[in-house]
């Protein structure tokens, strides 16, 4: 259900806060939180063996499955499933699904740094 549907009072978007993020996964990060109910709450650009990761929450299954798809669209050999408590492997990228509390967050990782750069350029290749 979106914003909209869920109250009938007249609403105003403004900036809740900032977040200093790692300038090599900011497209990424921009990405997600376009999703009108992603919000990212960790992110890492990777470095030496740390591996590139974003974690997000997800309200609306419209919008993860958008996600999946463009995901799928990038690794197309392969079919995106998000099980809670399982992940799916793709060539580049990993989701996994974790119940935090009394929600279900996200992490979408990278299987290098090379395959989050080759991700930020598909994604900036979509917006063309």
């Amino acid at each position: 259900m979106k914003d909209q549907e869920r109250t009938m009072h007249r609403t105003e978007e403004i900036l809740i806060k900032t977040a200093k993020v790692d300038k090599n996964i900011i497209s990424i990060v921009h990405w997600l939180n376009a999703f009108e109910s992603v919000h990212t709450v960790y992110s890492c650009e990777g470095a030496d063996k740390q591996r590139p990761y974003v974690i997000f929450v997800c309200m609306e299954v419209d919008d993860l499955y958008d996600i999946c798809k463009v995901i799928q669209d990038f690794e197309r050999d392969n079919v995106v499933t998000i099980i809670p408590g399982f992940s799916t492997i793709q060539n580049d990228i990993k989701i996994e699904a974790e119940v935090f509390g009394r929600i279900l967050r996200y992490h979408l990782c990278f299987s290098k740094t090379n395959a989050r750069k080759r991700f930020s350029n598909f994604l900036l290749s979509k917006k063309t």
